[in-house]
């Protein structure tokens, strides 16, 4: 069942989601792509054919090879490596930024690959479980020239440019020439804002007559890659069916159609447009926890990680039919020979976990697309899996043989060493909190102080990751009422007065020590701190003594009334 969007498509303008035709030709087929071409999809193109804006955007033309531009920098394949071989012409075309907002909100009606399949879309969108398409990019064949005469077939012609020579040519698409007549990238890229729909004489045209092979490529906002099958899909599943014909119409008006475009001017598959015809397939791309590349102990090394009860090798793992994809964890093989008691087997892989991108929760196992595609216009898709050891991402060690000795006193070898050894390793575990001094027992609770297990957190901190026996320094934050457990030798000091200016009296010289001090003030004024013993305390003219605390002798001093006097 279609939605109805709101604000209506025509009163966005050029931020309006609206999606094109990709191609000229209605024919092109996206074929299934080969994990050894790391997300980078061929096209044949068999007769001259037109690249059409696929959404509004901007269009900016490259030279791969020396100094890498930023806007191709930090792209990536799916290994984590430049995608662009150097030495040829890269047309990359980039979402305007409230599109492509727009655009991967309707997302969220797709959903999530691990959900059952669903007989009708999604009425709401939820949060969106697919990356968030930003660009797309045509690798031109690699024996196009590198020169302007090159070049010039692309935009029409030596007419199709603004310029009255070569250079200020290249200079309009963001080309300059070097001393030998090559194209080399200048110093500011070319931003040509393009915009699907039109007649088809009319339409705004990214590359002409492309013919042969070329290299399509789709990335997210982070520059990692995508299938670009996959995010023609999805527009097609948003064009034609999740958002579709608007039903508080009679009319037949797709809403995302661009404009001054018919249904029947845009490729068909199944009886529904599209925006370029695609294979069914559906591929899930495994990394880490940052979406990098995903190695040992996992893939390439240890197999810990298995794909339908078995180890893989490719981190891109491709399914079709109804297939699904279940994602395991491998136990820890036996060892050959069974270990001491203080040199257990190391265990590379001690707290395995796996989520699906971007929103799945990290557990131990994961089963993509169980009974099929989510929906049956969504034949072809793509998510991500990220497998992480929470051992070793948080403590940032592997583990290690504890009878191998260290290489180096800074190799690191020594705390790896420790983490295998059941008597020198900790979880990691978040901090607990403990109400007492770091050293010595816990005080003695008086009336107005709550009990130690109970006080706040803030009293002081020790986190089970430092080690046994060892916690964080305590924290001294400004409070209105604290609890105070002076140093048992501590006699308050006497207060100087006219008649004990030049010697303390015998009464203050035998006065009893204070063994717990309470004090409980509440004022606006902010507190003031008391050196050597703790947090300072509220300015106020209320004193009530702790009842454990013996009274004082006769003419000694207690505190003084002053908040900003030292007493400790």
């Amino acid at each position: 069942m279609a939605i109805t969007l709101n604000p209506p498509i025509d009163d966005l303008g050029i931020m309006a989601p609206v999606l094109g035709p990709w191609f000229s030709d209605a024919a092109v087929n996206l074929d299934v792509p080969d994990p050894a071409d790391l997300l980078r999809l061929t096209v044949d193109f068999a007769a001259d054919t037109d690249w059409f804006a696929p959404a509004t955007g901007t269009l900016s033309v490259f030279v791969t090879g020396g100094a890498t531009p930023p806007a191709l920098d930090a792209l990536q394949d799916s290994s984590g490596a430049w995608p662009f071989p150097a030495g040829r012409i890269v047309a990359l075309f980039r979402l305007l930024p409230e599109v492509e907002a727009r655009l991967h909100a309707l997302v969220g009606l797709i959903p999530a690959a691990t959900a059952d399949p669903a007989e009708d879309p999604p009425t709401e969108a939820s949060a969106p479980t697919r990356p968030q398409v930003r660009s797309l990019a045509i690798v031109l064949p690699a024996a196009t020239p590198l020169t302007p005469a090159g070049i010039y077939p692309f935009f029409g012609g030596e007419p199709g440019i603004p310029g009255d020579d070569d250079e200020e040519r290249m200079a309009a698409i963001g080309l300059a020439i070097d001393g030998g007549g090559n194209l080399v990238n200048a110093a500011l890229p070319m931003t040509w804002l393009r915009r699907p729909g039109g007649e088809l004489a009319d339409r705004d045209v990214l590359l002409q007559d492309l013919v042969g092979e070329v290299d399509l490529w789709a990335f997210d906002r982070r520059g990692r890659a995508i299938d670009p099958g996959a995010v023609a899909c999805w527009w097609s599943w948003l064009l034609s069916t999740a958002v579709g014909d608007d039903p508080a119409t009679d009319d037949e008006d797709i809403q995302l159609l661009a404009p001054d475009i018919d249904a029947a001017d845009y490729p068909q598959q199944g009886g529904q447009p599209v925006v370029v015809q695609f294979a069914a397939q559906r591929t899930a791309h495994l990394v880490d926890a940052h979406e990098g590349p995903l190695a040992a102990p996992f893939i390439g090394g240890g197999d810990r990680l298995q794909v339908d009860g078995a180890a893989t090798a490719d981190t891109l793992v491709q399914v079709a039919g109804n297939d699904d994809i279940a994602l395991t964890f491998a136990a820890l093989p036996p060892p050959g020979v069974p270990p001491t008691i203080d040199n257990p087997q190391v265990d590379d892989a001690p707290r395995a976990r796996m989520a699906v991108l971007p929103t799945g929760n990290y557990g131990t196992e994961v089963t993509l697309w169980p009974g099929g595609p989510v929906h049956e216009g969504l034949t072809r898709d793509f998510v991500r899996v990220a497998v992480v050891d929470e051992e070793r991402h948080l403590v940032g060690l592997e583990r290690r043989d504890s009878r191998a000795g260290a290489t180096s006193q800074s190799s690191g070898d020594r705390p790896r060493t420790a983490r295998a050894r059941g008597s020198t390793s900790t979880a990691p575990a978040p901090p607990t909190a403990s109400c007492w001094p770091i050293r010595g027992p816990p005080p003695t609770p008086c009336s107005r102080c709550p009990t130690p297990t109970t006080r706040p957190a803030w009293c002081s901190a020790s986190a089970t990751s430092r080690g046994a026996g060892r916690r964080a320094p305590r924290r001294r934050p400004r409070a209105p009422a604290r609890c105070r457990r002076p140093s048992p030798t501590a006699a308050p000091r006497p207060r100087p007065s006219a008649s004990t200016a030049s010697a303390p009296s015998p009464a203050a010289a035998r006065s009893p020590r204070i063994t717990r001090q309470c004090s409980s003030r509440s004022t606006s004024a902010p507190p003031a701190r008391a050196r050597g013993c703790g947090p300072g305390r509220s300015a106020s003219t209320s004193t009530s003594p702790c009842t454990s605390a013996p009274a004082a002798a006769p003419g000694a001093s207690t505190r003084p009334a002053s908040p900003t006097s030292r007493w400790c």
